[in-house]
């Protein structure tokens, strides 16, 4: 049993405040990204990104900046405010959106599959690379005071099962028959694209704890290796090889999982601020 814990009860519904893409307890705002931002504390100091994931935007700059491309001139920007405002303000105490649904606007649009592609691109080298640091910076404060709990925590950024699906290396879908194919390119105005594969080796390298602060990273901060990984670090030349339809296909299965990894940050938070009272009853394993 944790200090200060009851046995029993409900999970916290993270309905303490608002919970969107980019508000949470360790963010900076109004930055464009960690590379312009400092360590406020002994904590950020080793909590925060590294080089790796620098250049990975925050999240109320990185819709902007993906918004923000003209709709005028290429790459002719042409994303419906359905899905920017389900990214940008989740209403994660709501049922889960119909991803497929929202995404079908795509089909017969004029730069409707360079659009979708541009979406999956910043769902995967974005908005799910900051689902999962904020969730793993929620559980670095709540292990480095826990450290005789499992690491099975069903809250855990990799205890996602993606439906029990396996993975299907974008090289293996459908190709695109459409000519000519959308070149590689930024997806936002004003910085480039970030780099998945650095996001994948930043989970993999293990975290440095500034002593005499903190003890040794707890070694539940381990990453395991997961499907994630492989969505995090696709490469962009392939995922614009894919076929439209299957593309579509593949944008909602990662909505789902950015989904998921949101709620659960919502819940982790809930936690947090009520001093992990109750958090014992998420030691089941993944879902």
């Amino acid at each position: 049993m944790l200090s200060g814990s009851g046995g029993g009860g409900q999970r916290p519904n993270g309905n303490r405040n608002p919970y969107t893409f980019g508000k949470h307890f360790d963010d900076k705002r109004g930055e464009p990204s960690r590379s312009k931002t400092k360590a406020r504390t002994p904590f950020e100091a080793f909590a925060n990104p590294d080089e790796l994931i620098s250049n990975i935007p925050f999240p109320e700059q990185a819709i902007s900046d993906l918004n923000g491309v003209p709709v005028n001139e290429p790459p002719f920007r042409d994303i419906p405010s359905s899905i920017i405002g389900r990214i940008g303000n989740p209403q994660l105490r709501e049922v889960e959106p119909d991803w497929q649904h929202f995404l079908r606007y795509f089909s017969d649009r004029v730069y409707g599959i360079s659009n979708l592609q541009d979406l999956y691109i910043f769902l995967t080298r974005v908005a799910l690379p900051n689902a999962v640091i904020i969730n793993r910076r929620t559980l670095l404060r709540f292990y480095l005071g826990h450290r005789d709990v499992s690491p099975r925590l069903s809250l855990h950024y990799d205890a996602y099962h993606w439906h029990g699906a396996p993975y299907i290396p974008l090289n293996q879908e459908r190709p695109n028959p459409f000519a000519p194919l959308i070149q590689n390119r930024s997806i936002f105005r004003s910085a480039p694209t970030p780099n998945g594969t650095n996001m994948v080796q930043w989970l993999q390298t293990p975290i440095s704890t500034p002593p005499p602060e903190y003890d040794p990273v707890p070694i539940q901060m381990i990453h395991r290796p997961s499907q994630l990984d492989w969505y995090l670090q696709e490469s962009e030349t392939e995922v614009r090889m894919v076929h439209p339809e299957h593309l579509m296909r593949r944008t909602a299965r990662v909505f789902n999982a950015w989904w998921w990894i949101m709620q659960r940050n919502a819940v982790l938070e809930e936690y947090r601020l009520n001093g992990w009272a109750g958090i014992e009853r998420e030691l089941r394993g993944g879902t």
